[in-house]
């Protein structure tokens, strides 16, 4: 690829109140209480950091500067924040392309791994009082594991897992779960946080 020859398909960054950004009416994600605890959690102790992605639908274009932008990406911030005022990130795209964008941010954003000690160091030195946020940190490397192994059993033949051995440690509460992990890391266990 060509870094001379790419399109750069951003045309604009705008303010806009959330509620007036129109959902992708083919957005296959949906949000979790838990996505959502953990996205008022991060806003509290940050605030918003990062732009949505939309763009003017095709249907939509005749109407020029007065025409409503639709979402590809931060749907679950235009449901959450509706009389915020949000960074929006327009871009120059048809209906096709931004449906190709809805179905490869976040599964392309899901293919980067971890180097496990960088993010051991990261999480050992970045404090929270959110559960929310510190169950998600801990989870961190074994949400892509398992992302990755769901792709490469997709990608090829099925073979006989090897045997696994396990123990199971009740905790009393998020909080006693995020330091077991913690310690047991430290100790280089590989491990990782579940709720039932």
């Amino acid at each position: 690829m060509n870094a001379h020859t790419l399109k750069n398909r951003i045309v604009a960054h705008r303010r806009v109140r959330a509620a007036d950004l129109r959902p992708h009416p083919r957005n296959p994600r949906t949000h979790s209480p838990a996505q959502r605890a953990t996205l008022h959690a991060i806003l509290a102790e940050v605030g918003l950091a990062r732009s949505v992605l939309a763009y003017v639908a095709d249907a939509d274009k005749p109407l020029g500067a007065a025409a409503p932008l639709t979402l590809i990406d931060g749907h679950l911030r235009q449901e959450e924040l509706r009389e915020a005022e949000v960074e929006v990130e327009v871009l120059d795209v048809t209906d096709a392309e931004a449906e190709k964008l809805l179905l490869t941010l976040d599964p392309l954003t899901l293919l980067a791994s971890y180097d496990e000690e960088v993010l051991e160091q990261l999480r050992e030195s970045v404090q929270t009082e959110s559960n929310d946020l510190a169950a998600l940190w801990a989870s961190l490397a074994a949400q892509d594991e398992a992302v990755l192994d769901e792709l490469k059993r997709q990608g090829g033949p099925e073979k006989e897992p090897p045997e696994e051995f396990f123990v199971l440690v009740r905790c009393a509460d998020e909080k006693e779960q995020v330091a077991l992990l913690k310690r047991f890391r430290k100790e280089g266990l590989q491990c990782e946080a579940k709720m039932t």
